[in-house]
């Protein structure tokens, strides 16, 4: 561990004056807190693993996965760290840590991290902005298309994902969310006049079947967002590209939990490419705000070496 590091972690506890006595709150995230103040990271990261795994809120996501980047770092576990901070951008990509909540180091790996993940966010937000305009849930459309041009105008987004596609991005969204907004409220004024007759309640939503695995064929289904999905580079040679296809299933946390080569490629890159799906890490996709297993496809080539 840095002297910087140590003399950060000195200054959270003078200034937070927690009492680090073991049982000193019933408040888990203080508790953790408090445990990786007096340098306890592995029983910091139980307590933060626990509460990660109940249904936390998008404001809630930050504060726990911060914790849980300095633990990891404190251990040396630098890839994993990594992770915790892209799905506090995931979660909200406003989220900028304070200046006192972050070593200075931490800070810099954390901006990378959100000028490298932002643009498959924005990307992965209007893809379902757009998937519920198409099913004509203009209310729906009209809030996510907003929130993807509210995004995008923040300065420090504009100048992490500075490019002309992003520009294109930014005017699509909120047309699109113009659009939405409008179609929203002329079939609400339609309701009102349709011949006097009072519109019938809508029936009420069904229970979501958390058992259940869904698929990019359950049109209720939003699909999960990429946070990490990359293919390490094959160091091998082969003669001519060959393409392949891995199948996953994506928890309602967003963990891979069982990959399938569905496509092999018949070289030894399947198993890389099969290893390396293990550690992808998603947002998880839901049915309305809750959270289902997903399964998915996801292919790639491996092409001849110049």
């Amino acid at each position: 561990m840095t002297k910087e590091f140590i003399t950060w972690m000195l200054a959270i506890a003078i200034v937070a004056g927690f009492n680090t006595t073991a049982g000193a709150t019933e408040d888990p995230l203080l508790t953790a807190r408090e445990l990786y103040i007096s340098a306890a990271y592995e029983d910091a990261l139980a307590i933060l693993d626990r509460i990660r795994a109940t249904d936390l809120s998008t404001a809630q996501i930050p504060s726990v996965e911060q914790y849980r980047a300095l633990c990891l770092l404190a251990l040396g576990r630098q890839v994993e760290a990594d992770r915790a901070m892209e799905a506090i951008v995931a979660a909200n990509p406003l989220f900028r840590p304070e200046a006192d909540q972050l070593p200075p180091r931490l800070q810099a790996t954390f901006a990378r991290i959100r000028e490298r993940v932002l643009p498959t966010i924005l990307q992965q937000r209007y893809a379902a902005a757009k998937a519920a305009f198409d099913r004509s849930d203009y209310g729906a459309a009209s809030t996510r298309f907003q929130e993807v041009a509210d995004i995008m105008s923040d300065p420090t987004v504009a100048s992490s994902v500075k490019n002309s596609s992003s520009d294109e991005l930014r005017v699509l969204a909120a047309s699109f969310a113009e659009l939405s907004a409008g179609r929203s409220a002329s079939a609400l004024a339609a309701v009102k006049t349709q011949g006097g007759v009072p519109r019938q309640p809508a029936p009420a939503a069904l229970p979501v079947n958390l058992a259940a695995i869904y698929t990019a064929a359950n049109d209720n289904v939003n699909p999960p967002l990429t946070i990490a999905q990359t293919f390490p580079a094959y160091r091998g040679r082969v003669e001519r590209a060959a393409s392949g296809a891995i199948e996953i299933l994506i928890d309602a946390k967003g963990e891979v939990v069982s990959t399938k080569l569905k496509t092999p490629t018949r070289t030894p890159y399947d198993g890389i490419a099969l290893a390396a799906a293990r550690d992808w890490k998603y947002q998880p996709a839901t049915i309305g705000r809750e959270p289902v297993k997903y399964k998915k496809t996801v292919r790639f080539t491996i092409t001849p070496s110049q």
